[in-house]
């Protein structure tokens, strides 16, 4: 049975703060790197919509950008491709099979400013040096989002802005996930807007733009202070 042990809190946002063991995190992390032989052949991301979401950020070149949980670095070339060699990628993930494949895809001679961290990104320490922080399709899976969001927000600069996206609704994420039974995942759920504008709301983020509908999912928030 997996020990999970609840913290008191707003009734609202208390499912959403859930502490876990090393040994749940161990086996998430045997689970993605299960996964990351078949990952990009199981998964379809579009591009036209992972193009949106990107565009939101408006990213310069120069920025500094960390990409949480990025899997085999789907999101890569687009981040490249606007922050140029001037600025720096964090790429980051638990899985160290998924960041190995990401390595193989993004060689060190053609995206010379990646920098690859293969660990829980609550380990990474934050000290306002991102000037984008990107979860995408990846916020189902933490199952202390509010602790995660405290965490990224001290990682954005002044006016730093913080992305959570799926390139696919709610209801249709969630139900992919639901039907992943017996696995690790299974209870993983994209809470409601509404409640993540609450959490964002908490760190002093401001909530800039927001997208709930049958094709896609997102909300943009800056740093305020």
């Amino acid at each position: 049975m997996i020990a999970i042990k609840n913290i008191k809190t707003d009734d609202l946002l208390n499912k959403y703060q859930l502490e876990i063991t090393s040994e749940i995190w161990l086996n998430r992390k045997y689970y993605f790197d299960q996964k990351s032989e078949t990952w990009d052949k199981e998964v379809f991301h579009d591009p036209e919509k992972i193009k949106m979401i990107i565009d939101e950020l408006k990213l310069k070149p120069g920025n500094r950008v960390l990409d949480v949980a990025s899997g085999t670095g789907i999101l890569i070339p687009y981040i490249f491709n606007r922050v140029s060699t001037k600025g720096e990628i964090i790429i980051n993930d638990i899985s160290e099979k998924m960041i190995s494949i990401a390595k193989q895809k993004y060689s060190k001679e053609n995206y010379p400013n990646l920098k690859f961290m293969a660990q829980d990104v609550i380990e990474l320490e934050m000290n306002a040096q991102f000037d984008a922080i990107i979860c995408y399709s990846c916020f189902p899976h933490f199952p202390n989002k509010i602790k995660l969001i405290e965490h990224l927000s001290r990682g954005l600069t002044i006016g730093g802005k913080l992305i959570i996206a799926h390139s696919e609704s709610r209801e249709k994420i969630n139900k992919h996930h639901k039907k992943q039974k017996n696995t690790i995942i299974s209870h993983d759920m994209l809470p409601p807007m509404k409640k993540i504008k609450i959490m964002l709301g908490q760190q002093d983020l401001n909530i800039r733009k927001y997208v709930d509908t049958n094709e896609m999912f997102y909300i943009l928030a800056i740093k305020n202070n």
